[in-house]
Parts: C-alpha cells; sequence; structure tokens
C-alpha cells in the first residue's frame, strides 16, 4: 500500500507555498496527510498554510532551518511513506501515481523518485534534470552521488519510507545547504530505489536559493565528502574512488570560486585537487587556474580591465 505523508517546510515562503499546497492535494493519488511546517517564518507562511483548513496539518516552530522543519514534519507523519516537497517547488498531477506504480515493479525498494524540470521563478523551463540510466543499483547511486547528485528532482522528487528515514538518522540539522545530498548518500548505502521515468516535479531557481550563495555551498559540498567517506567501505579501491571523487569536487568548487572572484579558495581548491589527483583531475585543474592567472577566466583580475573569458562551461547537474 503507497500510503504517504507530504511534508513540506517554509520559510517566508508565503508567495510560493499556496502552489507547492495545491499540487500536493491535486494529486491522481491523493496523499493521505499533508504536513506544512513553518520553520519561524516573518511573512504570511502560517496564514497561507491554515488557508487550506483541515487538508493540511500545520506545524511551527522557531527558526532552525530545513533540515530541522523536514525532521519536524517526519516525525509528524502518520503514514508508511513520506514524500517532500519545497515549499517553491511543485508537483505535476501524475508524480505519486508514477512513483506507486515504479515501487510496484520493485518492490525491494525502499525509495523512489523521478525526474524533473528545472524552472526560474516565473514557471519559465530552464532545462531537464535526468537520472542517469546507467545507474542501477545503490552502490553504484552512492558512488556517483560522490561526484555530483545524481537524485534528480532531489527533496522534491523522493518518496521514502519513513522508517528509512529514522533508522538513518534524519537530516542533518548541521548542514545549512545540500542536507539533500549528504541524506541520499546515507539512504544508498543501505536501502534500494526505485525510479519512475517522466518529470514530474518543477524545482524554482531563484536568485535567493541556497545555491546560489558560493561559500556556503563549497563548505558543504566538501564537508558531506568528508563525513560520508567511510560509507564507500575498507579497502585501497574505496579510498582511491572517494580520492578521485573528492579532487574532482574540488575542481568544480575552485572553479566556481574563481568565477566569483573569491580567488584565495579558488586557487586553494584547484591546487588541492591536482595534487590529490595529478592524472585524471590535475590537468583540468591546473589549465583552469592557468586560465584565470592569465585572465582569461571569467571572473579573473584580467577580465576586469577588458580582457574576456575565452570560455563557458556547461553547468553540471544541480548538487543539491
Amino acid at each position: 500500500m503507497f500510503d504517504v505523508s507530504v511534508v513540506i517546510p517554509a520559510y517566508n515562503g508565503a508567495s510560493t507555498l499556496h502552489n507547492a499546497v495545491r499540487s500536493a492535494l491535486d494529486q491522481t493519488l491523493p496523499p493521505g496527510q499533508v504536513i506544512v511546517v513553518d520553520d519561524g517564518s516573518t511573512d504570511h507562511t502560517p496564514d497561507v498554510a491554515r488557508s487550506f483548513g483541515s487538508s493540511v496539518l500545520c506545524l511551527r516552530q522557531a527558526r532552525a532551518g530545513a533540515s530541522a522543519a523536514r525532521n519536524a514534519g517526519i516525525r509528524a507523519a502518520r503514514h508508511t511513506w513520506v514524500a517532500l516537497l519545497d515549499a517553491d517547488d511543485r508537483w505535476h498531477p501524475g508524480k505519486l501515481e508514477a512513483q506507486a506504480a515504479a515501487v510496484r515493479t520493485r518492490p525491494d525498494a525502499q525509495w523512489v523518485f523521478c525526474d524533473a524540470y528545472i524552472v526560474d521563478e516565473a514557471g519559465n523551463f530552464i532545462c531537464e534534470w535526468s537520472f542517469p540510466r546507467e545507474i542501477e543499483t545503490a552502490q553504484q547511486l552512492l558512488e556517483n552521488a560522490f561526484l555530483y547528485n545524481p537524485v534528480a528532482g532531489s527533496a522534491s522528487g523522493v518518496v521514502i519510507r519513513r522508517d528509512c528515514l529514522l533508522e538513518t538518522g534524519l537530516f542533518d540539522t548541521e548542514l545549512a545547504a545540500v542536507e539533500d545530498l549528504d541524506m541520499w548518500m546515507r539512504v544508498a548505502s543501505r536501502y534500494p530505489f526505485a525510479h519512475a521515468p517522466g518529470a514530474f516535479v518543477d524545482i524554482t531557481r531563484s536568485r535567493g536559493s541556497v545555491s546560489t550563495h558560493v561559500e556556503l555551498m563549497r563548505t558543504c559540498l566538501k564537508r558531506i565528502r568528508w563525513k560520508n567517506r567511510r560509507l564507500l567501505g575498507p579497502g585501497i579501491r574505496a579510498w582511491r574512488m572517494w580520492n578521485t571523487a573528492y579532487a574532482g569536487v574540488l575542481c568544480d568548487t575552485g572553479k566556481t570560486a574563481l568565477r566569483h572572484r573569491l580567488a584565495r579558495h579558488g586557487a586553494t581548491d584547484l591546487l588541492e585537487s591536482a595534487v590529490r589527483s595529478p592524472l585524471r583531475r590535475g590537468p583540468r585543474s591546473l589549465g583552469i587556474l592557468a586560465e584565470w592567472l592569465i585572465g582569461r577566466w571569467p571572473g579573473s583580475h584580467g577580465q576586469r580591465i577588458g580582457v574576456s573569458g575565452s570560455r563557458i562551461l556547461r553547468t553540471a547537474s544541480p548538487q543539491g
């Protein structure tokens, strides 16, 4: 039985919360419960949540962050499955039905996710975020999660058994960003998954989203790789895999830091990437650093005196 509690954390989300809740209530396979956890909002978020009457359980807490708000909703959930939804995202009507069908074809699955569309604040399409079809096992998903976030839709795309979340330890309240990717690493180390093909979520990318806070993202992306490194297992193969993956993350954080004129952070990460993986990551990392030094990299000192960047790099799948 696919009985679902929907958990929606919200902080100052009055302008978007109504659409998020409505998208949950309008599912072709209706959820058994919708919970909105107001994380100390100073706007009209509580009023929006209460406007749905008895259809929505409204919880309120002092400002503690998205992880703490999700955890409060998970603890209050009374159904077997928990579906996560951010207050600025929206589901398409058939999302839960598609995920229930995916679980029926994979009875051992303890969590299920779908693909997603990335949209701007006006709802305009930016790109599609799809799950890599070559990933077939939880171990493969875990290994790839050390490189990027393969769970398309991330929090708003996932439905997971409540007892799995409790056994895994809930969301890390000390992480101010990428707490969802941290969770998927831990869950993938324990439980098999199912994937529902098709994009059933609109993920909103806004200028004020956490993913635009470069220094915060840099710190958290590195931290979750360190804290979860033992999940890959013992032995030299696991260490080499982690080290190469971590060098790749350092290359990404380094080039992003340089784009935003955070020279010390960028140079430090790129140099460490090259030292950790001189053959696989080194040429790329040192090449980026060299282009920045001679003024050919976006955000470099040379660009400010009229030297334009020589390339535009394709943005990778969202990290969290």
